[in-house]
Order: structure tokens, then C-alpha cells, then sequence
């Protein structure tokens, strides 16, 4: 767990990864661990997400592994539709 400081330029390109196994969960930039959560009860119902405040970054491509709730998805879609 923890948090470690990384140095995000801007209009540079980098992989971000959320990975979660059971209660707990780890956010990479690049291969380097920003920050972990470990046995956090929060993160036992497999939801996911990403927050961006006063940012101007720009998320261009996501790519989700494991299995998602279809009805969740379709409503999130339909929202996106509006």
C-alpha cells in the first residue's frame, strides 16, 4: 500500500492500470505502483472506476479484463446515448 509521487508530463502518453484481487487493489502508471489498497472491504463488489479532477488529461482507450455486469453496462451506455 501507500502512495508514491509520479511526474506526469504533459501531451506525454502513459498506461495506467487499476488492478484489483479481491479486497485488494493497486494503481500503476507505466509499470510504477502510485498507489495500493490491501483488504478494504470497498473493493469486494467489483466496481472499478476513474476520476479525474482538475485534469486535463484525456483518457483515449480503456480496456477491461474480468467480467462486467451486463445490465449495469448497458444502463451506463444508454446514459452515454443522452
Amino acid at each position: 500500500g501507500g502512495r508514491n509521487k509520479v511526474d506526469l508530463k504533459k501531451e506525454a502518453g502513459y498506461t495506467i492500470r487499476f488492478v484489483r484481487q479481491g479486497p485488494a487493489a493497486s494503481l500503476l502508471v507505466d509499470g510504477q505502483e502510485v498507489t495500493g489498497i490491501s483488504n478494504n472491504a470497498e473493493y469486494s463488489f467489483g466496481q472499478a472506476g476513474v476520476a479525474l479532477f482538475d485534469s486535463e488529461a484525456t483518457i483515449e482507450k480503456i480496456h477491461i479484463l474480468g467480467e462486467v455486469d451486463k445490465t449495469w453496462l448497458d444502463e451506463e451506455l444508454k446514459k452515454l446515448e443522452r
